[in-house]
């Protein structure tokens, strides 16, 4: 089993695989540049190992989870340039 990980900052996203062992078994640091790009490059990456199982995301700023609020998807209380987050599929 297979485990991701995402630091999205806002220079950089490091994204990260390990086991079930919590082992790093490959990593990358992806440059941020316009969401579009710096996403595609994430969801690339991940799409080439087939056991992952979950993704766990650490962000610049918090995510609103709940799907009842108008927020929904999008950082919030951040200085920085809020909006939604885009999901693009690794499947």
């Amino acid at each position: 089993m297979l485990l991701g990980s995402i630091e999205a900052g806002g220079t950089k996203f490091v994204c990260a695989v390990g086991n079930e062992d919590y082992r790093i078994i490959d990593s990358v640091h992806i440059k941020t540049t316009t969401p579009e790009e710096t996403l595609q490059k994430t969801v690339d990456y991940f799409k080439q190992f087939k056991d992952l199982q979950a993704i766990a995301v650490s962000s610049f700023g918090p995510i609103e989870l709940r799907k009842n609020s108008p927020k929904y998807g999008y950082i919030t209380n951040t200085p920085k340039k809020v909006g939604p987050i885009q999901t693009l599929s690794v499947a």
